[in-house]
């Protein structure tokens, strides 16, 4: 969201050819951030997803810490 705010400053909305060439160069800059951060975000919602659902099934012991491990919180801790 931040990075939508800084590339709105620096031509976000405005046709290309109207930008100077430093304003260019940073929205670039700031979509490509975005779009990392939007990209590690979402597979990690999923991951986390993923994680709980199969944690919801009644099996052994060991998976559900190897489950827990991988999620990154103790099963002690619940």
């Amino acid at each position: 969201m931040v990075t939508y705010i800084l590339a709105a400053q620096h031509g976000l909305g405005r046709h290309t050819d109207t930008l100077e060439k430093e304003d260019h160069h940073e929205y670039l800059k700031l979509t490509f951030i975005q779009a990392i951060v939007s990209t590690i975000g979402g597979m990690a919602f999923l991951k986390l997803s993923v994680g709980f659902s199969l944690l919801r099934l009644k099996v052994p012991t060991l998976y559900t810490r190897m489950l827990w491990s991988l999620i990154g919180k103790s099963p002690h801790l619940q």
